[in-house]
């Protein structure tokens, strides 16, 4: 029985920790070694937002899928945060760690097309 309750902690601890890491589309503006300085689409802009990257930061190309058009992870972007792409503005999805204090993840996107009228 205890057993039992003691892995169910540990399987909902799992989840909690996943589920509090914050996705967001975003702009990026500048990179300057791991800081990496942004502007969020989320309705209620702040402005530019400069966040550091972790060490281990996955750049990802990324892909709209689907209806809902949600974000897949894609191949690897060779050289990561000092690819050549990141010196103009890019369009991406940034994954933050669980306190939104540092970027684990940054899907490259394709910007959205807008419908021809």
């Amino acid at each position: 029985m205890i057993r039992n309750f003691a892995c169910v902690l540990v399987v909902f601890a799992a989840t909690l920790g996943v589920a509090a890491a914050e996705q967001f589309l975003a702009d990026i503006t500048k990179v300057e070694g791991n800081k990496v300085t942004f502007i969020k689409y989320d309705g209620k802009s702040e402005g530019q937002v400069t966040l550091p990257a972790a060490d281990n930061v996955k750049v990802v190309r990324g892909s709209f899928v689907g209806k809902n058009k949600k974000v897949m992870p894609g191949d690897e972007l060779k050289g990561g945060l000092s690819n050549e792409r990141f010196k103009e503005m890019l369009f991406v999805q940034i994954i933050t760690d669980a306190d939104a204090k540092v970027i684990t993840e940054i899907r490259v996107l394709k910007p959205i097309k807008e419908p021809k009228e």
